[in-house]
């Protein structure tokens, strides 16, 4: 799929989808115009970043270095293959390295799952409640996993080093009392390592043009320019990535019914969960994304698997005609989708 920042020229000169993207919000008196769309987005969510991380410690250290095959022992082989990672040597075993590793990427993975918008950092005020939630316990994970490393420490430092002298023996190093040396000196000491350990999160507000006053009419008028297409931005982003939810659901919904020849009820809480998701991304009242919502709440009722195969063609050819009406089909994952791109546009037109 195309990155978001893809569709930025055309979104930005839509003006009659951008309209109608705002219609229901005008009529409902939550905005006047693009000027005020800003503030409505500050007023519904907030923006997340985690912060995350811990000491590394790193030499470039490579068998090729000394000039030797690293398979011609176990001693060597294991070594390598524990502590040697991409031309660097770690003092962590892989299987710690990637405890951790997983529990930071599960964390990054579940601010994007929370997020609707702005790189995938722009949340609703209720998801960020929930995401809060999932984030205290990846941090109990993450300093857990960090525990179970600092209580066997020693026995971690002194394995590595008795394998590490004896992997220098073996490759014949020069000066190898040295490098030894040299390696060991780079470990962080129990304490330093543990208070490297780091899990945080960034909440702010959406930036809107505040305390423009201060500059002339030509610079205001820029920064209101690009706070307001900054915001459109989002707006449609945010469209786009509720359609996609849609689109990925009505997909595999197609794929297992296709597979199993009636609906599964994991499918049909998949239907259900995407429907609350998207009443949930709903924020500009589209009145297209609630009918594919409803939709999609009706189909999990469906038990007919012709009724559903069909109707969900329909509803599949319908949210991309309405994506690619608005300019954000690259938001779309279509390689997961059942039917080609000529045939859900060829069925847009005669549901049209």
């Amino acid at each position: 799929m195309e990155g978001i920042q893809g569709i930025l020229e055309r979104v930005s000169f839509n003006e009659e989808q951008t309209n109608e993207l705002l219609s229901n919000l005008k009529k409902e008196g939550l905005v006047v115009g693009v000027e005020d769309l800003g503030r409505y987005l500050r007023q519904k969510g907030v923006v997340v970043k985690e912060h995350v991380g811990r000491k590394r410690n790193y030499i470039e250290l490579t068998p090729q270095l000394f000039g030797v095959d690293f398979h011609r022992s176990e001693t060597l082989k294991q070594f390598f293959s524990e502590h040697l990672k991409m031309g660097k040597i770690q003092f962590i075993p892989d299987s710690d390295e990637k405890r951790l590793k997983s529990i930071e990427s599960s964390l990054r993975m579940a601010r994007k799952r929370a997020s609707i918008g702005y790189d995938h950092s722009y949340m609703t005020i209720d998801a960020y409640r929930e995401f809060l939630l999932t984030f205290e316990e990846k941090k109990q994970k993450y300093f857990e996993a960090r525990d179970l490393i600092l209580v066997k420490w020693d026995s971690l430092v002194s394995n590595f080093k008795n394998v590490l002298r004896s992997t220098l023996e073996e490759l014949g190093a020069i000066d190898r009392e040295e490098l030894f040396a040299m390696i060991c000196a780079k470990l962080p000491t129990k304490e330093e390592y543990r208070e490297s350990f780091y899990m945080t999160l960034t909440v702010k507000a959406f930036p809107v043009a505040e305390n423009l006053e201060m500059f002339d009419e030509k610079i205001r008028r820029e920064i209101e320019k690009g706070m307001q297409g900054e915001a459109l931005l989002v707006m449609y982003e945010i469209v786009g990535n509720a359609l996609n939810d849609a689109f990925l659901c009505v997909s595999n919904m197609m794929k297992s019914v296709c597979e199993h020849g009636s609906i599964q009820n994991k499918t049909v809480s998949g239907l259900r969960t995407t429907a609350k998701r998207l009443a949930e991304k709903n924020l500009f009242h589209n009145d297209k994304i609630d009918s594919i919502r409803e939709s999609m709440v009706q189909l999990s009722y469906e038990k007919n698997a012709d009724v559903l195969l069909s109707e969900g063609e329909c509803l599949l050819a319908f949210i991309y005609g309405y994506a690619l009406e608005l300019g954000v089909d690259s938001l779309l994952d279509i390689g997961q989708s059942p039917l080609s791109q000529q045939e859900l546009a060829e069925m847009y037109q005669f549901l049209e």
